[in-house]
């Protein structure tokens, strides 16, 4: 890909985009607000003139769910994010249809014009709405499970685990404690997650 084309395209939009308290980082805009980080990134397509849109949510102090080590990230990459989806999964209006039926050059002026308004009207409601702790507490766990992109053994302890850790932080210990107790009980095949558990624990009032 043309990396000029798409720096020309991430100019274009910056102002929109900055003027909602993101900062730009490379192709990346990024902000933090009411202790949620939050992510819009672009990703150049690996083999060709197009791009993909990014989205990524990860509460500030949550540890990545890692074996046998405690990581606690302060500005996390868009797939260190514990929540992620393409635009396209997003948007409920036709703006950016093209996402879907085809790879969208960065070069496409056509197309600027949509992501701007769409980030402003849906991806940014959207953000709102998950980067809040109760939202995700009381969330469907199917739901969120589908924002998470791990293979299943993974996901399922990742998705309780980001519930239980927005539990603690609203000071739901009674709740917190018994999806704490669910998650220890969980299979891990040959995953040892006991620096992780442990840093929930910490939160936890016996």
């Amino acid at each position: 890909m043309k990396k000029s084309d798409l720096k020309t395209m991430l100019i274009s939009i910056a102002d929109d985009v900055c003027s909602m308290g993101y900062a730009k980082n490379k192709n990346s805009f990024w902000k933090i607000q009411k202790d949620f980080f939050y992510l819009i990134d672009f990703q150049p397509g690996a083999h060709g003139n197009y791009f993909f849109i990014n989205v990524g949510l990860h509460p500030v102090g949550f540890p990545k769910i890692l074996s046998d080590r405690l990581v606690i990230l302060e500005r996390p990459l868009e797939h260190e994010c514990i929540i992620r989806q393409r635009i396209e999964q997003i948007c409920r209006s036709t703006c950016l249809d093209s996402f879907l039926k085809c790879l969208v050059p960065p070069s496409d002026k056509s197309i600027v014009e949509n992501i701007k308004k769409t980030i402003v009207e849906e991806v940014e409601p959207w953000m709102q709405n998950w980067g809040k702790f109760d939202a995700i507490a009381k969330a469907n766990r199917s739901e969120l499970g589908n924002f998470i992109n791990a293979v299943p053994i993974i996901r399922d302890r990742a998705t309780l685990m980001l519930q239980c850790y927005c539990l603690l932080k609203i000071e739901r210990f009674d709740q917190a404690r018994f999806l704490f107790d669910e998650i220890k009980s969980l299979p891990c095949g040959n995953w040892q997650f006991g620096q992780v558990d442990s840093y929930l624990a910490s939160f936890l009032k016996y």
